[in-house]
């Protein structure tokens, strides 16, 4: 026989049922029967992907914001989780929150944002909802210039890591 597992769980850990088996004889006579446990160990995961606009860089993804403007806010990548259960996404930044034009002093603050949540400049989290379920969440990934931007014109940049984990 065979035996289908599904692979839409909605949450992590074993899962176990029990099967029974009987053997029949000739008019409908049982000769044998075992019960049998059948169990499927799902571990926990999450993971994340992005859409929108931004380019590859090997395993990065390369935002450009464009021309920025003072107070200026961009939501240009949709952050894609998908997870067995609640989680958390850490963020930190190369240049602790600041844009910078390289070989030079000049930067400019931002603020990152995550769905409807700001993140320290230097880095910070955000925390799914609490659970124990399957999500599948679609969070706009934003930047906000928080300061001035009467600065050299030029390439600005940052780099900014982003890891998941369960809680």
């Amino acid at each position: 026989f065979d035996v289908a597992v599904p692979n839409n769980f909605d949450t992590d850990g074993t899962f176990r049922q029990q099967l029974r088996i009987e053997a029949e004889g000739n008019g409908d006579s049982s000769s044998a029967q075992r019960t049998l446990t059948l169990a499927v160990d799902v571990n926990s995961s999450a993971s994340m992907a992005l859409s929108g606009q931004f380019t590859r860089n090997g395993s990065a993804a390369d935002v450009d914001l464009g021309e920025i403007s003072a107070n200026m806010v961009r939501t240009p990548v949709m952050l894609h989780v998908r997870s067995t259960r609640a989680y958390r996404i850490d963020s930190s930044s190369q240049n602790g929150g600041k844009l910078k034009l390289a070989g030079t002093a000049w930067e400019i603050p931002y603020r990152m944002t995550i769905g409807d949540r700001t993140l320290n400049s230097d880095g910070g989290a955000y925390v799914s909802t609490a659970g124990a379920n399957r999500r599948v969440d679609n969070l706009a990934l934003g930047f906000a210039i928080t300061g001035g931007i009467n600065v050299e014109a030029g390439r600005y940049s940052d780099i900014v890591t982003l890891s998941i984990s369960l809680i």
